[in-house]
């Protein structure tokens, strides 16, 4: 009886081995014999086991129905040798026995047999309607009942254009189109609109030497009219891998032409050591021509935080001229200026230049007077050192007076500046006051 029934008697037949391997031909008694249903608590199997031959130690045990009332029965089995490996198994038990099955004795729930339901089943399924006959139906339905419809449909595609699409003047469609020219004569010829996160609205390639995007104005009008985000977008930016990331070539017109408000008309970033901008000047002309505001505001306003805030390198015989009338002071730090071998006026300027470089500063001038050397070979920073820094030490710093000696010390009253050796004499007066006149 094969499977095992659910809540019905079954009989197990095993065979005890030990640990080495072998059959344990007739089992030592007593036995212990447990089971758990559905992996409840162990119980012990109620019926005896059976020796059936103790020549090959095949043995058995009934498990009653209510022992088998369960969907997983767990059974432990084994004998009183201290050798034996205990027998286990687990039995799926299931509701139909496959003799059961085989004999088509499975009742439906109208009480027919197997049998009789497939051979209605198949009747059924012979009665369905088949692909044609809905195809059929559908289209019988649809022009009998629906005749307006198909009419109103018609009118609407009868305005569609009898065109293939992507071919020149076709239909624009997803994929490869021939060139495409649209027109408008009262609104926006063509809006594009991005609604995905963080997408462009249009993206345009070009191909070899052609320009991805070519732009004409009109007579009067703006080639390109471009506004930034409302927060803090930038209205162009313009990368670039190897070529120029902008190049504007004019005939008789402004190259560029920015106007800023509050802001700078036009902003540069270099890149690492990329020029934030870089202008050439044409065979005569200005590579760059800076006019001052009408009331205060500066030609060229240049500021830097660790680079030189202007540069000027000359190139082949060109110059590294800077041709201006300076009105006002020079602030900073001159470090170099190089006279200029052909000019005919300023000729000691290369003079002036180390002059002025050579100029201390008043802390270095107050430092140099301190560490003077006045008279002695000893020079500052070394023990007794006589200098003017040395003299002043014994009027501020601190003083010890020994029985032979006195120490003056350095600004940090702990290190030693320079050592007196005392002479005393005890016939002397002694001094009780010094009154400089």
């Amino acid at each position: 009886m094969w499977p095992p029934k659910k809540n019905t008697e079954f009989k197990l037949y095993f065979t005890l081995y030990t640990n080495a391997g072998a059959v344990v031909a007739s089992p030592a008694l007593p036995f212990v014999q447990q089971t758990s249903k559905d992996g409840d608590a162990r119980t012990t199997i109620a019926a005896t086991i059976t020796k059936e031959d103790t020549t090959y130690g095949q043995c058995s045990v009934v498990l009653s129905a209510t022992e088998m009332n369960g969907d997983a029965i767990w059974v432990y089995i084994t004998d009183a040798t201290s050798t034996t490996v205990p027998f286990t198994c687990t039995l799926y038990t299931s509701a139909f026995t496959l003799d059961e099955i085989g004999a088509a004795v499975i009742t439906n729930a109208t009480g027919a047999d197997v049998a009789t339901d497939v051979a209605g089943l198949v009747t059924s399924m012979a009665a369905l309607a088949t692909t044609a006959d809905i195809a059929d139906a559908v289209l019988d339905e649809t022009v009998t009942s629906h005749t307006g419809a198909i009419a109103d449909i018609h009118t609407k595609t009868g305005y569609l254009p009898s065109a293939t699409a992507g071919a020149p003047n076709g239909l624009v469609i997803c994929g490869t189109n021939a060139a495409v020219t649209i027109t408008s004569a009262t609104a926006d010829a063509l809006t594009l609109s991005a609604t995905g996160a963080n997408k462009s609205g249009l993206k345009v390639a070009g191909n070899g030497s052609a320009a991805g995007v070519d732009i004409d104005a009109g007579a009067t009008g703006i080639g390109v009219s471009i506004a930034g985000g409302s927060a803090s977008g930038n209205g162009v930016t313009v990368s670039s891998t190897v070529g120029a990331g902008m190049e504007l070539i004019s005939s008789d017109g402004n190259g560029l032409k920015a106007t800023g408000g509050d802001a700078s008309g036009a902003y540069f970033i270099g890149n690492l050591t990329g020029a934030g901008l870089r202008l050439a000047g044409g065979a005569t002309g200005n590579g760059l021509t800076v006019t001052g505001g009408a009331t205060s505001g500066h030609g060229a306003y240049i500021s830097t935080t660790d680079g030189d805030g202007i540069e000027i390198a000359s190139a082949g015989a060109g110059h590294a001229d800077i041709d201006a009338s300076i009105v006002g002071d020079i602030t900073g730090t001159l470090s170099t200026v190089t006279l200029c071998t052909t000019c005919t006026t300023n000729t000691d300027l290369a003079a002036v230049a180390s002059a002025v470089g050579d100029v201390p500063t008043a802390i270095e001038n107050a430092d140099a007077l301190l560490a003077r050397d006045i008279g002695s070979t000893t020079g500052a920073g070394t023990l007794n050192e006589r200098t003017v820094r040395a003299a002043l030490r014994i009027l501020r710093n601190k003083l010890v007076i020994g029985t032979s000696d006195m120490t003056v010390y350095k600004e940090d009253d702990a290190a030693t500046a320079w050592v007196a050796t005392l002479t005393t004499n005890a016939a002397a007066e002694p001094i009780s006051t010094i009154d400089p006149s």
